[in-house]
């Protein structure tokens, strides 16, 4: 009688060299960015592993973070980042396993919130079943330069864009997001997108008009997309600091992420990017209180 043997525990450096085999089976990433991941953001004490007869299965890795509601509490939460299960060991439920397991670990920890993001828009449904829901939306739109340098002129709504340090960008993140749901990130999470940002040829940006503060973030994706990740800024100034960002990062066409409730010119779509889950009960703050 063969006894299959699945054992769940938190990663150390020796499995570095396997979890990297498994990111790079699971996503195709290339090895410059998988290297990049490991140097700079990742976290052996705080990544979880599955192992099936002693063979790396599924792993995934929980970011610690707050969640910030719109009566302005926060919650202990934690984002699930990079879940993968290797090809061959798909369609046995390690996924769903690992994601249960460590749920259960971190309300030991009274962390009750956990959110992610899911890779594509099948997925959704997968993280459905495991209890999460969409909570948080983004406003996107695909624009080309020829479209943004088209729209009216408005002079008074002139600004200037610099690159920020994450204490700047956190701080000015966190007043322009207050009284909404959204995560809030620790100034390690910010550097590591700051650092992200620049080798791909950009950055995190302060954006100052003369009645405002706001803030962006910019990443090229290749030479003929660059993706606006997050611009904060009220609507009227948008089309100013698109088109600034345009001048200094040229490129064919623009990927430009607003929240929700921020409206974009011309055609854009809302549309869901993270998912919430909430693993007790008895918390004052439910899923169906941040609406």
């Amino acid at each position: 009688m063969v006894v299959s043997l699945l054992e769940i525990r938190l990663a150390n450096k020796e499995d570095i060299a396997n979890q990297k085999k498994l990111w790079k089976k699971s996503f195709g990433d290339e090895d410059k960015y998988i290297d990049f991941y490991y140097r700079h953001r990742y976290q052996a004490a705080n990544t979880m592993l599955l192992f099936k007869d002693n063979h790396l299965a599924s792993m995934l890795t929980m970011f610690p973070l707050y969640l910030a509601t719109p009566d302005n509490k926060k919650f202990k939460a934690a984002m699930f980042y990079g879940i993968a299960t290797a090809p061959e060991y798909q369609g046995y439920g390690f996924a769903t396993k690992l994601i249960n397991y460590c749920n259960d670990f971190l309300a030991k920890q009274n962390t009750y919130f956990t959110l992610l993001v899911p890779a594509s828009k099948n997925l959704f449904g997968f993280y459905y079943k495991l209890g999460y829901r969409a909570s948080f939306y983004l406003r996107e739109s695909v624009v080309t330069a020829d479209f943004v340098n088209a729209l009216p002129a408005q002079s008074a709504y002139k600004c200037s864009i610099n690159p920020a340090t994450p204490e700047e960008y956190n701080s000015r993140r966190e007043k322009l997001l207050a009284g909404k749901l959204h995560v809030a990130y620790g100034e390690e999470d910010i550097l590591y997108q700051k650092r992200l940002a620049q080798a791909s040829g950009a950055d995190i940006y302060t954006v100052d008009g003369a009645d405002v503060l706001g803030c962006a973030v910019v990443e090229r994706a290749n030479p003929r997309k660059v993706v606006i990740k997050e611009l904060l800024l009220p609507e009227q100034y948008l089309p100013a600091a698109v088109k600034k960002i345009m001048s200094f990062i040229p490129s064919v066409e623009y990927v430009l992420r607003t929240p929700y409730f921020c409206n974009q010119p011309g055609a854009n779509t809302v549309k869901p990017f993270g998912m919430l889950r909430c693993n007790n009960k008895n918390t004052a703050a439910s899923l169906e209180d941040f609406g």
